[in-house]
């Protein structure tokens, strides 16, 4: 099956301000053999945001290492 699960990362802040984005990043996760429409489709929707927020970074794992994550940089 192919999915694509996504997770928004709240800021660690101490104080809430309204001027201030209330998300650090995006976490974005799917399997390895994720169809090439999709694929293509979730390029397409992060090159949509970069291309407002900011270029996207890949890392290695989430904050608490349970799998592959994009934030914005």
């Amino acid at each position: 099956m192919d999915t694509v699960e996504t997770t928004l990362v709240p800021q660690q802040w101490q104080q809430f301000d309204y001027r201030l984005s209330q998300i650090d990043s995006l976490w974005v996760q799917h399997s390895d053999d994720l169809n090439s429409a999709c694929r293509n489709r979730l390029q397409q929707i992060l090159a949509y945001y970069s291309d407002r927020y900011g270029a996207w970074e890949t890392v290695e794992s989430d904050p608490v290492g349970t799998g592959p994550i994009g934030t914005e940089t």
